[in-house]
């Protein structure tokens, strides 16, 4: 499986090599946190350009990236543009893979991440995109984001599984919906900066 590696990565010797981070000088001032639902995936297949990705300066050092609707075109047939789906979504706390070493110390090898977001939007295009999802395609990398942040890297993150699940519920209530899973393992929390996307529709 591919371990998809953000920067800060753990150093291998966390008891001298490691580096505490800056943090906000005030940390008693009241902060409102971001909502937190996932709202928007970004598919990028491997064949697509390295220019077709749907953000730019993100390695800028800065928490903002520009939008670059450009890299977007949900029209396209083949894999030389970036998809955009949208839903509803959450990435829940990774599962653990700890291992023990000399004296007790425990170390983490990797965490497992899983990415399920809920699509309503089941049009006969939408369907047949995420209907083709079900195939397990590994040949891409992708992005998530919420109201305020888009998480990942410069060059997306690196699915280990992908999936989709189609529940057609008997409830009086109940409405067509497609529920997908993508799973991807790295050594720790992907980096993020600001969504220019969060109030955006601006997709082919």
């Amino acid at each position: 499986m591919a371990l998809t590696l953000f920067s800060n990565v753990c150093p291998d010797d966390c008891s001298t090599d490691f580096s505490f981070p800056a943090l906000d000088i005030d940390q008693n001032c009241a902060y409102i946190p971001d909502l937190s639902q996932i709202g928007d995936v970004w598919f990028k297949p491997n064949e697509a350009a390295d220019t077709e990705v749907p953000f730019d300066n993100w390695v800028d050092g800065g928490y903002t990236v520009l939008a670059n609707p450009d890299a977007i075109d949900n029209t396209v047939t083949d894999n030389s543009k970036v998809k955009w789906v949208t839903g509803l979504g959450e990435v829940a706390a990774s599962e653990k893979t700890v291992f023990t070493v000399q004296k007790f110390q425990k170390v983490t090898i990797k965490r497992i991440y899983t990415l399920i977001l809920t699509v309503y939007n089941l049009s006969n295009a939408q369907y047949e995109y995420l209907r083709a999802l079900q195939c397990n395609p590994t040949n891409y990398t992708f992005w998530y984001g919420n109201s305020a942040h888009v998480y990942g890297k410069a060059t997306g993150i690196i699915p280990t599984f992908t999936d989709v699940d189609f529940p057609l519920g008997a409830g009086e209530g109940d409405v067509e919906l497609a529920t997908v899973t993508i799973t991807w393992e790295s050594r720790v929390d992907p980096e993020r900066k600001s969504n220019p996307y969060s109030d955006s529709d601006s997709v082919s």
